[in-house]
């Protein structure tokens, strides 16, 4: 049943899980206790985005996972579900929830909870249990995307030891 694929320049730790059906494309990152779980259903993840410490990505059937280009997901973040697009920023333990759809530039806060099939704007901020947009700007897309290019230095670093 796994169907892994792992794309040029990606740094996957020695220490996460990564099962079923899930893609990951190039000079991506996977760190430490990360679970990537593609049982009932696929996961992909795009180009330049990483993936921190203790995140959680899972599916069910039905609602894939599809994370865009330069995205990070911060350290204890659950991605269940949902399709995330490119330049986006997941803050350290926010929760997104199956069918939601979280548009290009936006920032998740940290802790934010984004309820099943809500649908978040590009350049959006999102904060709060539910998730709530705060405001909307381009500036959280080029922060989100300076976040991720930072994380894709920071690959480069573990592949060479």
């Amino acid at each position: 049943m796994n169907e892994i694929r792992i794309g040029r320049k990606t740094f996957i730790s020695d220490l996460c899980s990564i099962r079923g059906r899930v893609k990951i494309g190039n000079d991506c990152s996977v760190f430490d206790f990360a679970s990537i779980r593609g049982d009932l259903g696929s996961i992909v993840i795009d180009d330049f985005s990483n993936v921190q410490d203790n995140v959680t990505i899972h599916c069910d059937p039905g609602y894939d996972v599809k994370v865009g280009k330069y995205v990070s997901i911060g350290h204890n973040a659950v991605v269940h579900g949902c399709t995330i697009g490119n330049n986006c920023l997941v803050g350290m333990g926010a929760i997104i929830m199956n069918g939601s759809l979280i548009g290009d530039g936006s920032v998740i806060g940290a802790g934010a909870v984004i309820l099943e099939n809500k649908k978040i704007p590009e350049n959006s901020m999102v904060a709060g249990i539910p998730g709530k947009i705060m405001s909307n700007s381009i500036e959280y897309e080029k922060m989100a995307r300076r976040n991720a290019e930072d994380y894709v230095k920071l690959k480069d670093t573990y592949l060479k030891d």
